[in-house]
C-alpha cells in the first residue's frame, strides 16, 4: 500500500515503476505478482529488502482532487505492505510470510508522492538500526493481483542544451531536452559536497 520496490540479496526483483497501482484502499488493495525469484538466491543466508514508499496512500494535494474527479478515496494512511514468497523444489513447496519477525528501518528516502517530488537524504544511506514491523490490519478486504501492463522505462535522452543562469544570486542550471515527455531525470554528482548540502530539481514543461 504505497509504491514499492523488491530487492533479494541486492537484485532488484522487477524493473517496474509505480507499482501497485493505487485504488480506494478502504475497498480493494492490489499487489504485484514477480515470477522466477528463486535466481536471486544464494546458498546460506538470503536477505529479502522491500523499500516502502507513500505513493497514492499517503497524499493530500489539490491535483489528487482533480485527478480522481474529487472522489471520496482514502488516500491518508500509513503506507504498509505485505508479502508471500512461494518456493518451490521438485519435492516439495514451502511459503515465507511476512511477520512480526521481519524488521524494517528508516532510509535516506524521507519523502515520496507522486505530485509533490521526492526528498533524498544522503546522509541517511548508512545502514539504519532496525526495530521489528508493527503488524497491522489490512485497510480492507479485498486483495487483487494487479493485472495492468507494468510502466517501465523506455527510452533515455540527453540535453540538448544546458544554460546557468542566477536567480537571487544562487546557481540555476536549465536543462533543455528538446521535447515534452514522462519521466525523471538522473545526474551524477561531483566528489567533495559538503554534508547538507541541497540539490534541488524541478520539471518544467513549456
Amino acid at each position: 500500500i504505497g509504491y514499492h520496490k523488491v530487492y533479494i540479496n541486492g537484485h532488484e526483483v522487477d524493473d517496474a515503476v509505480l507499482q501497485p497501482l493505487h485504488t480506494d484502499y478502504s475497498a480493494r488493495c492490489t499487489y504485484v505478482l514477480s515470477e522466477n525469484v528463486q535466481k536471486y538466491y544464494v546458498n546460506g543466508l538470503n536477505h529479502i529488502t522491500v523499500v516502502v514508499g507513500d505513493g497514492w496512500r499517503r497524499i493530500n494535494s489539490d491535483f489528487v482532487r482533480l485527478a480522481t474527479g474529487h472522489r471520496k478515496i482514502a488516500l491518508d494512511g500509513n503506507p504498509a505492505m505485505t508479502a508471500v514468497i512461494i518456493n518451490k523444489t521438485p519435492t516439495s513447496t514451502t511459503s515465507i510470510i511476512s511477520d512480526d519477525t521481519w524488521q524494517v528501518s528508516y532510509g535516506p528516502i524521507v519523502f515520496n508522492n507522486l505530485f509533490d517530488g521526492e526528498q533524498y537524504d544522503a546522509r541517511l544511506e548508512a545502514e539504519a538500526d532496525k526495530r521489528n514491523v508493527i503488524v497491522t490490519d489490512a485497510p480492507c478486504c479485498e486483495m487483487n493481483v494487479q493485472e495492468i501492463a507494468p510502466i517501465r522505462e523506455q527510452e533515455e535522452y540527453k540535453p540538448i542544451g544546458v544554460f546557468k543562469k542566477y536567480i537571487e544570486g544562487k546557481p540555476v542550471y536549465i536543462c533543455d531536452f528538446g521535447q515534452n515527455m514522462a519521466g525523471l531525470c538522473k545526474l551524477t554528482l561531483p566528489d567533495g559536497l559538503n554534508a547538507g548540502q541541497k540539490i534541488i530539481i524541478k520539471y518544467a514543461r513549456p
